[in-house]
């Protein structure tokens, strides 16, 4: 939200500049500032305008990437749910730990990962700035691993 938040006063500031540079043209204002530099005001009128285009496409950009997040958020839950589920079978049977030759240090540290990596999604999530750029959908039969309920 930040970003396209910063994308859109850019582009209100660039069209307000170019209406701004308008009205000076307008009124020459800026014949006494700029009496020796050709025609300032185009210039500044080109660079207004230029401006506020990257800005559209800066933002349709941020709009692009925000629908490809929550197309795919349900994806992502599906394999971090996959994840979850193992790890949380792996702490659980000592017997799979046995027959698939796993080593407990590698599923703590694992579990340790998933822990870090959820606590820092759930920390976007719930920043307004960006928790348009981190759905809800991702989050959902998902929590923290308690590695002493397991050891």
């Amino acid at each position: 939200m930040g970003i396209m938040l910063l994308i859109i006063i850019g582009l209100l500031l660039g069209i307000m500049l170019f209406f701004v540079a308008d009205k000076i043209e307008d009124h020459n204002l800026g014949s006494r500032f700029f009496s020796n530099i050709y025609d300032a005001m185009t210039v500044m009128k080109i660079i207004c305008a230029c401006t506020a285009i990257i800005n559209v496409i800066l933002l349709i950009g941020a709009l692009v990437m925000l629908i490809g997040i929550n197309i795919t958020a349900t994806a992502d839950n599906h394999k971090d749910q996959l994840t979850y589920n193992r790890i949380i079978f792996e702490l659980e049977n000592e017997d799979a730990q046995d027959k698939f030759n796993i080593r407990v240090k590698d599923v703590i540290d694992e579990a340790n990962e998933w822990n870090k990596d959820f606590d820092t999604y759930t920390y976007y999530h719930n920043l307004p700035w960006t928790s348009w750029f981190c759905p809800g959908k991702r989050l959902e039969g998902l929590e923290h691993i308690n590695i002493e309920d397991y050891i």
